[in-house]
């Protein structure tokens, strides 16, 4: 107090270097925050989906997670035939957790033949309807969901679908901070991120849903060659009581 009475100008410095020092040490300790990135969400998001199935079948992990599971990419929630790189990104994360967590996702974009490009290199996987090597993929339940694209940010919500009944079994989402490398992935493909769209775009590969029994619908690929020969594995939905 001393120093305020006889030092004026002395105190105001002292104050301002006190300041600084703050705002220098809050700056560390944010940047030492990781920060948001797709494939954190997407385990977030696949995580709670995890949870909810568990709570819904009641069941330990090696029960609920014998499921065989089509993985989707998530649709613009304005034009749900669209999508772009960080709807992609974020199916290929989801896909990834949920093999780590020991469920069977299955390949639907799995080609018939592996083709060779000098230029490019090998590829096997293709989303051409007439290039892929089974005609049918056989699960008990498909992860699909939409997002939405704001000045700000992107919100994806997630779900997961019991394919015999088309009942949502589990729903979560998450929201991605609007960054420069996130604008760059949504703005991929022209019109996307100002809701212009791929308007009158036809699919590559239409699918279609055959109703069976629990646990053994199976997702037909039309124009494929053929049936998938692979048996499909006991699903933990013949358990739950309807």
């Amino acid at each position: 107090m001393k120093l305020s009475s006889k030092h004026p100008i002395a105190f105001v410095l002292c104050l301002l270097a006190a300041g600084i020092f703050f705002l220098a040490g809050s700056g560390r300790a944010n940047a030492t925050q990781p920060a948001a990135n797709v494939p954190a969400i997407a385990g977030r998001l696949a995580a709670e989906l995890d949870s909810q199935l568990a709570r819904l079948l009641g069941q330990t992990e090696a029960g609920y997670r014998n499921l065989r599971i089509i993985v989707t990419t998530p649709a613009d929630l304005n034009n749900l035939e669209d999508a772009n790189s960080l709807s992609r990104q974020m199916s290929e994360e989801l896909a990834y957790w949920l093999v780590h967590a020991g469920y069977q996702v299955q390949e639907l974009r799995r080609g018939a033949v592996l083709l060779f490009d000098p230029d490019h290199g090998e590829f096997l996987l293709t989303r051409k309807r007439e290039l892929l090597a089974a005609g049918e993929a056989r699960a008990g339940a498909v992860l699909t969901g939409t997002y939405t694209v704001t000045p700000r940010a992107v919100r994806f919500n997630i779900r997961l679908l019991e394919l015999a009944t088309g009942e949502t079994l589990a729903m979560s989402n998450a929201t991605i901070p609007m960054t420069g490398e996130v604008r760059a992935l949504v703005a991929d493909n022209a019109g996307n991120a100002f809701g212009m769209g791929n308007a009158g775009m036809r699919p590559s590969s239409g699918t279609s849903l055959s109703i069976g029994i629990r646990g053994e619908t199976a997702a037909d690929i039309d124009g494929a060659d053929s049936a998938s020969p692979e048996p499909v594995p006991p699903s933990p939905f013949t358990t739950r009581a309807y």
